[in-house]
C-alpha cells in the first residue's frame, strides 16, 4: 500500500514504502554517512551501525522525564 506524502507545494504524491534489503555495501554507505571514518566503517558489525542510525534518529526527540542520579542510584 502506498503512502501518501504532500511535500511544500501541497501536491500528494503515492510514496512505496523502502523494503531494501541491507547489503554490506549499504551498510558500509550507511556507516559513513554516520560520521564513521572508513576503518570504522570497514569494522563495523549490522547491529553497530543499526544502533547508531536508531540513535541518530532519536537526538530530535524531547523526553518530558530526564532521569537524575538518585533515579539511577535506587534502580
Amino acid at each position: 500500500m502506498a503512502i501518501e506524502q504532500q511535500n511544500k507545494f501541497n501536491i500528494k504524491k503515492p510514496v512505496k514504502p523502502t523494503t531494501r534489503p541491507l547489503t554490506p555495501a549499504l551498510m558500509f554507505l550507511r556507516a559513513l554517512a554516520l560520521g564513521l571514518s572508513y576503518e570504522e566503517a570497514f569494522r563495523a558489525d549490522v547491529g553497530f551501525v543499526h544502533d547508531l542510525m536508531t540513535e541518530k534518529g532519536n537526538d530530535s526527540y524531547e523526553y518530558p522525564i530526564i532521569g537524575t542520579d538518585d533515579d539511577f542510584r535506587k534502580l
